[in-house]
Formats: structure tokens, sequence, C-alpha cells
């Protein structure tokens, strides 16, 4: 049997194993929390498949000018970036649906901030079965990473 150790951060659990065929046990699938994304400092954003967004954290809403995260709920991500992204965003939706990690850089702002480059990056979140069921964006400062 595998040799599994278990980190706790708040509500999310990280399962690693050394042995990478072993199942994870059942009693410790991978639990993901809001609670972590809400309170941390670069922009979290969770999109379906369609790209719709389902969740975003206070700093995605500052770093991309929306007024509340209410105005974004339920929108396509290309609809609150800057309409020159819409096929950026879209080609990096699709890859990322069929399981790639995408990175790219871009300004974003507004006049206060206006200039500041940004780390995109997207990543399939699976579930048990391995299929794609929704993408994580995180945004932070370009370089920080």
């Amino acid at each position: 049997m595998a040799d599994y150790s278990y980190t706790h951060l708040e509500d999310l659990t990280v399962v690693d194993s050394d042995d990478e065929s072993a199942p994870i046990p059942p009693q410790m699938t991978p639990k993901f929390s809001l609670a972590y994304l809400r309170e941390i400092s670069d922009g979290a954003i969770l999109l379906n498949l369609e790209g719709r967004i389902s969740f975003l954290n206070s700093a995605a809403v500052r770093t991309l000018s929306l007024r509340e995260k209410e105005s974004a709920s339920g929108k396509s991500w290309w609809e609150v970036f800057p309409d020159d992204m819409e096929g950026l965003l879209r080609d990096a939706l699709a890859r990322t649906v069929q399981g790639e990690a995408i990175r790219f850089t871009t300004t974003l702002g507004d006049a206060d901030t206006s200039g500041k480059r940004w780390d995109v990056l997207t990543s399939p979140v699976v579930n048990q079965d391995g299929d794609v069921e929704s993408v994580f964006t995180a945004i932070m400062p370009a370089g920080k990473s």
C-alpha cells in the first residue's frame, strides 16, 4: 500500500503519494474550499466549462476594475477582461478544458493601475474520474510566481 502524507491548510486538503498509480483513499478525496480562495491576495476565478464565471474573489474584482462581484457572476470571462483579449481568453479556455495549464502575461487595470502587467494562469480542475469539471484562473503581478 502507498504511503500517503496529508497537509491541511484550512479546508484545503492536499494529498501527496510516492506511488502515482495508487488511488486516493475515498475518505481523503481532495477537497477544495472557496473560503481559502476568498482570502488570498491574488485574483482567483472559477469558470464552468463554457467559460462562465461561477466564483471570483475580491482581489480579482479589484484587478479587473469591476464594481462588485455580482456584476461578473454568470458572465463569460471574456466579458470582464478588455475587449481585445476575447480571442486569447477563448483559446486559453478551450485548451484548459482539454487538460492543459495555460499562462500568459497581459496589461490590466483602471486609471490608477494603468499599464500594470499581470500573469494569468489557467488550470483544469478535475473530478475523481480525471474529467475536467471546471477551470481555475489565478491573476497575479507579473513575475511573482
